[in-house]
């Protein structure tokens, strides 16, 4: 590359430094003969099959080639490409490199068009993450700049996204779907230790040199599997493709399990969207359920390890730690830790559970979508990440018992934590197993929300008459409680009453129910 071509390229490469006042955002033309605009249309249209085979159309070449984004009859070819955490950047230069340009790719094919002068934000949910990466993008590209050749091949797909979701569900589920296509088999796939999970038989392909791109369509996100048939086909066929490697390549095998009485998935989270009451709820959960279950298996899952691998995460074991803990003298129930471990572990051991409780998040993934598992979701109200139809054997629960805890500094959905009564939790639970093992265990009640104590509180002046003596009264306010859920100070309140009036029959009855309650 000559020294007019360089000079073409890394001024580009510095105006990325000062991204927001280089580059004015712009809306993309729709020109039918230039790809990169047909690919933006459907993309913007969510026609997922018409992308497919605009996709296979340009990718079934030597070279990755696309006319300019804003010159519809200047041919251009992408010459590197980089991966900087969850963003893959491809640039493109003309034969004579003066007009470069580059994609973003997220968990789209494309989020983001940066050109000389102009950026185009495609998939908004994108952007603040790919212009995060900019600064280091700039720094790459310079450093780098004796590798960009005009005569870089295409050479495959790149399949290592930092995060699982998209790794599976925008990445990994099209990876299957391009392989199918005969005129695409002839590309390689580019792996390394960061990945979630390859399939077995393309750990065996060499990748090659030159310009690599995510396999990715549109983001799962935006499409609805539960109306749009081939989105549902696609995930279904990537989770049982999944599932079945797993058994036939990592059987763990199942003995010693048929001595147990019942067998759980937990999932826990030390992060983000935690479920507040996890640690109290698994407890008594476990604790009640060892009443009609005489021995009982737990599996706990947290965090998950990239392929091959195991790592440690301090927030998931402290709360590992605290569940056993407290079950220790419990010789009944077995824990067993799945912290930490591969997704290939995982999904083989989740085969074998009965049930499942966790979060409507990443959490969910193995028992809900790859071991088809019945079991109990449980989010805040706005997040449920696997929308689809379930059988009834899957439970969610209820918003009305469900409180957000929002961060002022985050606001988003995907960090907000909540508060749900564990009870809840536990009568879905009792729901799911009488569906599957015919057991008849009894309700718990549930606590009312603060909300609805403030309403019943409320209505306690119009309760109370001018005539009602101090007795009337405590055993009035003792009611009051009793409705709210808290039988103990209701309790203690009609205690006071019968000492006042201790011949009162009404309160007499009520002394002896609420002494029998607490008992129990």
């Amino acid at each position: 590359m000559d020294m007019e071509k360089q000079n073409n390229l890394r001024q580009f490469f510095e105006k990325l430094k000062d991204f927001e006042l280089e580059f004015k955002e712009k809306e993309l033309e729709s020109i039918e003969n230039i790809e990169i605009s047909n690919i933006v249309k459907a993309e913007d249209e969510r026609e997922i099959q018409k992308l497919f085979k605009c996709i296979v159309n340009i990718l079934d070449k030597p070279y990755l080639e696309f006319y300019h984004p804003e010159k519809d009859k200047l041919k251009t070819r992408g010459v590197y490409s980089v991966k900087l955490g969850m963003v893959n950047f491809v640039l493109f230069v003309d034969e004579n490199f003066e007009n470069p340009w580059l994609f973003a790719q997220c968990t789209n094919f494309v989020d983001v068009i940066i050109t000389k002068f102009s950026h185009y934000r495609i998939m908004p949910p994108m952007y603040t993450i790919v212009l995060g990466k900019l600064l280091e993008l700039s720094e790459n590209l310079s450093s780098n700049i004796s590798k960009i050749k005009y005569d870089t091949p295409f050479a495959g797909f790149l399949l290592n996204h930092p995060r699982p979701y998209h790794h599976f569900y925008d990445h990994l589920k099209y990876a299957y779907l391009f392989k199918k296509d005969k005129r695409l088999s002839h590309i390689s796939y580019k792996t390394d230790d960061a990945s979630f999970f390859i399939p077995n038989t393309w750990k065996e392909e060499t990748a090659k040199v030159g310009v690599f791109i995510y396999p990715a369509l549109i983001a799962n996100n935006f499409l609805n599997p539960r109306v749009n048939d081939f989105v549902k086909n696609l995930n279904e066929e990537m989770e049982k493709n999944v599932s079945k490697e797993v058994q036939e390549y990592c059987n763990l095998g199942s003995e010693g399990l048929n001595k147990y009485d019942l067998t759980l998935w937990l999932g826990i989270t030390g992060q983000k969207r935690s479920w507040m009451e996890q640690v109290d709820g698994y407890i008594n959960i476990i604790k009640y359920l060892l009443k009609d279950f005489k021995k009982i298996n737990i599996y706990i899952d947290g965090m998950t390890a990239n392929e091959g691998k195991k790592i440690r995460n301090n927030d998931d074991q402290k709360i590992f730690n605290e569940i056993k803990k407290e079950l220790s003298e419990y010789s009944q129930c077995t824990l067993v830790s799945l912290i930490g471990e591969d997704y290939r572990t995982k999904i083989n051991t989740c085969a074998k559970v009965d049930l499942f409780i966790a979060n409507a998040g990443t959490g969910c993934m193995v028992p809900l979508r790859f071991c088809k598992k019945p079991g109990v979701l449980h989010s805040n109200t706005k997040l449920f990440t696997f929308r689809d139809n379930y059988p009834s054997t899957v439970k969610k629960n209820n918003k009305k018992y469900t409180i957000d805890i929002v961060d002022e500094d985050m606001q988003r959905i995907d960090f907000t934590s909540y508060h749900i009564p564990w009870q809840h939790i536990f009568n879905l639970t009792v729901d799911v197993l009488k569906a599957i093992k015919g057991t008849n265990i009894k309700y718990l009640d549930i606590p009312k929300s603060k909300e609805e104590k403030n309403k019943i509180f409320k209505r306690l002046s119009q309760k109370i008459k001018p005539e009602d003596k101090s007795a009337d009264i405590l055993r009035k306010i003792a009611f009051v409680f009793e409705e709210s859920g808290d039988i103990k100070t209701a309790c203690s309140l009609m205690q006071k009453a019968h000492e006042l009036k201790p011949n009162g029959p009404g309160i007499i009855k009520k002394l002896k129910e609420y002494k029998a309650s607490l008992n129990s």
